[in-house]
């Protein structure tokens, strides 16, 4: 007999698999930051786009303060589409390190 997983494991067994992904998806986030601080320019949407995805699948796994700092990044970032200044490097450095940490306490 073949026992029936709960759509409640199966939910929980989703969230793990995304919170296992977390270190990658920050990994991608870090490199595209850091081709952007190497340019002093947002030449592309890459980050913004990771961003983007980061924000709205955090809520999708309950993770609502994750999607919550993806999304003042990806604001901040949208607000600065051209040459970056040594202020708008250090305040969205300081929303990184804050995401960071998060991904950090999520996938421990």
């Amino acid at each position: 007999m073949t026992e029936s997983v709960s759509v409640e494991d199966k939910l929980n067994a989703l969230k793990q698999q995304y919170l296992k992904s977390l270190p990658e998806k920050i990994s991608d986030i870090n490199q595209h930051w850091s081709a952007c601080i190497k340019n002093q320019a947002i030449q592309d949407n890459l980050l913004e786009t990771s961003l983007h995805k980061l924000a709205g699948s955090a809520g999708l796994y309950g993770e609502d303060t994750l999607g919550e700092i993806a999304r003042e990044i990806e604001i901040a970032l949208s607000n600065h589409s051209e040459t970056l200044t040594s202020q708008d490097i250090q305040t969205i450095e300081s929303k990184l390190e804050k995401l960071r940490n998060k991904i950090s306490g999520l996938s421990a």
